[in-house]
């Protein structure tokens, strides 16, 4: 606040009122003078009264006026100040009223900021749950995608013994006494071998591509998370999850390449020797992962749920972080 400096004594100092006030001083100092010289013309003597009377009517007199002016004056003098006093105290107040509504537009502004931020971080939220919840679906459709890739291999592989036991069968038969029709039977089960080998195959390679499809998007949608979580700093959170879901993907994949290749050798397999190691690609490790993701996605979820409800609580409840 600024000091006021309309006083009195200021005033005495104003240019505008030392030519009133040195009038007023030189008729205060002339008039006596000249009416102790005019008592003596002889016009003014032959009033009525003497010297003395007449002496005490000027002083009276000119005493009233004096007063009137001096009153005049200060009245002046007191006016003033209290127009300079009324002037800067509205200003004063102007002032404060400014200042009041800049420091409210200020924080008018910060909780704009904090609401358009907790509205941006909700949404995020919001989008990277529905993510990790997009993200469950499909690796739940991924996981009985293998499933069904398993199943077929299993048929394969049935197939693919019950055709070396067929060769085995057919190497110990004395081949120089071999009837036309067991030649014949031998062929033909070995045909249907063939046919239901090749269907299954056909079977499966739709299904590995349908399994690279939904791993593609897996990958994909992982990403995408991560960068949401980046904006809302859960860069930390998300993290490990991404992790371990792309170590169940790889894991997964690579152990349908592995049962690939042990068909692939099986296939070629025409007796009981040294055959290729069973791939530990199952149903049970399948549902082992399944499980595992599930209840990581579950967890996850949790988490982020409750991040949001501390979100919302403290975007309900700003009075302690805008006061």
């Amino acid at each position: 606040m600024k000091v006021n400096k309309t006083t009195p004594k200021a005033l005495w100092r104003d240019k505008r009122l030392i030519i009133p006030l040195a009038v007023f001083l030189a008729i205060a100092l002339v008039v006596p003078l000249v009416l102790s010289f005019t008592m003596h013309v002889d016009l003014l003597s032959k009033a009525l009264g003497d010297a003395n009377g007449w002496l005490g009517f000027w002083g009276g007199y000119l005493g009233a006026i004096i007063g009137a002016i001096t009153v005049a004056v200060v009245t002046s003098i007191q006016m003033r100040v209290q127009r300079e006093l009324h002037r800067e105290t509205i200003k004063e107040q102007r002032d404060l009223q400014i200042q009041s509504i800049n420091e409210a537009a200020e924080l008018n502004d910060k909780q704009q900021r904090e609401i358009t931020v907790n509205n941006i971080t909700l949404q995020k939220l919001d989008i990277i749950t529905e993510h990790l919840i997009e993200l469950m679906e499909l690796n739940t459709t991924r996981f009985n995608i293998v499933r069904r890739i398993v199943e077929y291999n299993n048929y394969n592989e049935q197939i693919l013994n019950d055709k070396i036991q067929l060769f085995i069968q057919h190497t110990k038969l004395d081949k120089e006494n071999l009837e036309d029709k067991e030649v014949k039977d031998f062929d033909e089960q070995l045909k249907v071998i063939k046919e239901k080998n090749m269907e299954y195959l056909g079977l499966t390679d739709e299904l590995k591509e349908e399994e690279t499809t939904y791993r593609l998007k897996i990958m994909a949608l992982s990403a995408k998370v991560l960068s949401e979580s980046l904006l809302v700093d859960l860069e930390s959170t998300i993290e490990p999850f991404r992790k371990k879901q792309s170590e169940i993907v790889t894991d997964i994949y690579d152990q349908i390449i592995e049962y690939d290749n042990y068909l692939r050798l099986l296939r070629m397999q025409k007796n009981a020797d040294s055959l290729p190691t069973q791939p530990s690609l199952n149903f049970d490790s399948i549902d082992s992962y399944s499980d595992d993701f599930r209840i990581m996605t579950n967890d996850l979820v949790r988490e982020i749920k409750n991040n949001t409800r501390e979100k919302l609580s403290s975007f309900l409840n700003p009075t302690s972080h805008w006061i």
